[in-house]
C-alpha cells in the first residue's frame, strides 16, 4: 500500500476515470460527488478510518463518483492486483466463499445504480456485423450444461471469428440462470473472486473485462447486465455498463446483437429468445 498527500480543492478521483484503487483516509476530510466539480452534487462526506473506491479492488468499473479533498488529506492507496496477491493466500476451499461473496456484491452494485435509471428496452434494429468478423469456419467448444425443461428457450450464437473461438457455429444452449460471461484469468492473475460459466480468451488491449456480463431469466423476461466492466456491452447498439448509466437491458424475442466491449469489438455475438 502506497501513501500519497492531496491539498485541499483536489479531485482524487474523477467520475468515468478507470478505477483501479480504494483509499484509506489518514488525515483529513473528502467529499463525495455524483460528477466531478459541479454545484450541488454532494453526496457524503468521509474522515479518517473511512474508505472510498473499495469497489475497485473486485470489479473493472469506471468510477461512479467524483472524490474531492476538503481538507489536507492523508491516504494509502490499496490496488487490485495488490488486494488480489494478499487473496492468493487464502485456502482453496476458503476462495469458494469469496467468489459467492465478491459476485453479489458486484450485483449489489450494479442493481443499486439500475434502480436509479429507467431499465433499457428497444426492438432490435437490423445491425449489419463488420465483413472482417463474419464466421467462415466452425470452431467446436463443450460446455458441460444437461438440459431442463424451460418454456423459454434461449441460445447464444457467434457472429464474429473470435466469438467463434469460444462458441460452436450452430449456437449454445444456456439452460442455466444465471449465465455469467468474463474473461479467462491470465497466468500471472490470481483468482479468487472470478465465477464464469463462459470464459473467453481475450488478449491485451482487453475488451473482456474478468466479470463481465449476466445473462438471466426475470418474471419471464431475459435480461442481460453488467457485472462491472469496464468498457461496458452494446446491446442492440444501446451502451449499458461502462461509462453508461445504464446497467441491463431487455432481451426482445427473437434476435438481439450483444457486443462485449468497445463498439468495435470483435466479441460479437447473437442471443435468439423463442418462447
Amino acid at each position: 500500500m502506497g501513501l500519497r498527500k492531496f491539498p485541499a480543492g483536489a479531485l482524487i478521483i474523477m467520475a468515468g476515470d478507470p478505477a483501479k484503487e480504494a483509499f484509506l483516509i489518514h488525515e483529513g476530510t473528502v467529499e463525495q460527488l455524483s460528477s466531478s466539480n459541479r454545484p450541488g452534487q454532494f453526496q457524503a462526506e468521509l474522515g479518517p478510518g473511512e474508505v472510498f473506491g473499495e469497489m475497485s479492488l473486485i470489479d473493472e468499473r469506471p468510477h461512479e463518483m467524483s472524490v474531492r479533498a476538503v481538507t489536507p488529506v492523508r491516504v494509502s492507496m490499496l490496488t487490485r492486483a495488490e488486494f488480489e496477491q494478499a487473496l492468493s493466500v487464502v485456502p482453496k476451499d476458503h476462495s469458494v466463499f469469496l467468489k459467492t461473496i465478491f459476485e453479489r456484491l458486484r450485483m449489489a452494485s450494479s442493481q443499486s445504480v439500475a434502480v436509479s435509471t429507467q431499465l433499457v428496452a428497444v426492438h432490435p434494429p437490423s445491425i449489419t456485423v463488420s465483413p472482417a468478423n463474419i464466421i467462415t469456419q466452425t470452431t467446436a467448444l463443450s460446455l458441460n450444461r444437461k438440459p431442463v425443461a424451460t418454456k423459454i428457450s434461449v441460445i447464444i450464437y457467434p457472429l464474429s471469428h473470435r466469438a467463434a473461438e469460444e462458441l460452436p457455429q450452430d449456437g449454445f444452449q444456456i439452460v442455466k440462470f444465471p449465465f455469467r460471461i468474463g474473461r479467462t484469468d491470465l497466468e500471472n492473475e490470481s483468482h479468487p473472486r472470478d465465477i464464469n460459466d463462459l470464459s473467453i480468451n481475450d488478449e491485451q488491449p482487453y475488451n473482456v473485462s474478468r466479470n463481465h456480463a449476466l445473462i438471466q431469466m426475470n418474471n419471464g423476461q431475459v435480461l442481460i447486465r453488467d457485472r462491472g466492466s469496464s468498457r461496458g456491452i452494446y446491446v442492440n447498439e444501446v451502451h449499458i455498463g461502462g461509462k453508461s448509466s445504464h446497467r441491463e437491458m431487455v432481451l426482445e424475442d427473437g434476435d438481439n446483437i450483444v457486443v462485449l466491449g468497445g463498439s468495435y469489438s470483435p466479441y460479437q455475438f447473437r442471443i435468439h429468445i423463442d418462447r
